[in-house]
């Protein structure tokens, strides 16, 4: 990707201005249009193959219930190796990533009790700084700002609020 500078524009005059004003809200007005008619478009293909890939989806998930219970029938297939080579592909099984999970009659408020008591090198304690107080804060002088090394900062930022009734 190949990166271009923005040209600084002055000396802009008012002719200029509502001429740009214009192609700026036709340009919208066109842009509008043409993703409305892709929206159109591609609604219509997605409601002509929606039974079809309604039925096949349906025809994939019985299709792999089966072959998983004739696997789950026949663990001998997988002793040697947790997958199996098919004229169609491979099947097997996938050892999944460890995770916790709370032990039967535990919910995990009771198993953070019981870690901070007996293991409290595995409880994390994070702290961050809350922002939202510091700007909520209106007793919060000057000096406070400085000694905390931040400022509060408000950017304008330019906007085109097109009247798209008229446009349109």
């Amino acid at each position: 990707m190949t990166r271009t500078k923005k040209k600084v524009l002055s000396g802009i005059s008012e002719a200029q201005y509502q001429e740009e004003l214009a192609k700026y809200a036709k340009s919208e007005a066109e842009i509008r249009k043409i993703n409305a008619d892709i929206d159109l478009q591609t609604q219509k293909i997605r409601e002509k193959y929606a039974d079809k890939l309604t039925a096949l989806q349906e025809s994939k998930d019985n299709g792999f219930d089966v072959v998983m219970q004739y696997a789950e029938e026949n663990p001998d297939l997988f002793v040697k190796k947790r997958s199996i080579d098919t004229a169609f592909g491979v099947l097997g099984y996938r050892l999944g990533t460890p995770k916790l999970s709370p032990r039967k009659g535990f919910k995990w408020a009771g198993v953070l009790d019981l870690v901070k008591e007996n293991f409290p090198k595995f409880v994390k304690v994070k702290e961050d700084l809350n922002k939202e107080a510091i700007l909520a804060d209106k007793e919060l002088t000057e000096n406070d700002l400085k000694r905390m090394a931040v400022e509060i900062v408000q950017e304008d930022s330019f906007y085109i609020d097109l009247k798209t009734e008229q446009i349109d």
